[in-house]
């Protein structure tokens, strides 16, 4: 009988145990989700923020807003230098002299800030351009504004 009392201490204590390290891995498993499911959202919230820089120009605007447009265009190609991603190529049309779109297309190590600077100055602020944005289907970042010349800028 007290074999058979000890025999049932034991196997409830091993019962015991293996209830603990089922709990502890549910923990774990529930935790490591959490963390996985909050950095994916930061990712999500920095390809949001990024794409908003560009989206905010979309439609039809005037000069300045080009302008203002460019010089963001020019500072992140400086601050994402090595980073292919991040640097949107430009089609533009910059007057109703220019026959096709011509392009700016930076690539890591060089980010064009010359001809994105020359293409600035073009820029009248008279004028109205429309601005487009095309978004990467891989990455999710906007890889591309167009910026057309569409007609003088009348004030009323």
């Amino acid at each position: 009988m007290e074999n058979a009392s000890k025999a049932l201490i034991i196997a409830g204590a091993i019962l015991l145990s293996i209830l603990i390290i089922a709990i502890g891995m549910f923990i774990f498993n529930s935790s490591s989700d959490s963390i996985y499911g909050a950095a994916d959202s930061l990712s999500q919230y920095d390809i949001d923020s990024f794409n908003t820089t560009w989206t905010t120009y979309e439609g039809k605007q005037p000069g300045t807003n080009v302008k203002a447009l460019l010089n963001k265009l020019i500072a992140n190609a400086n601050t994402f230098e090595e980073e292919s991603s991040k640097l949107p190529d430009i089609m533009y049309k910059a007057t109703s002299g220019d026959g096709d779109y011509q392009s700016i297309t930076s690539i890591a190590g060089d980010t064009k800030v010359k001809e994105m600077s020359d293409l600035r100055n073009k820029i009248e602020a008279r004028h109205i351009y429309f601005v487009t944005t095309s978004v990467d289907t891989k990455t999710s970042l906007v890889n591309r504004i167009e910026i057309g010349y569409n007609a003088y800028y009348e004030e009323h």
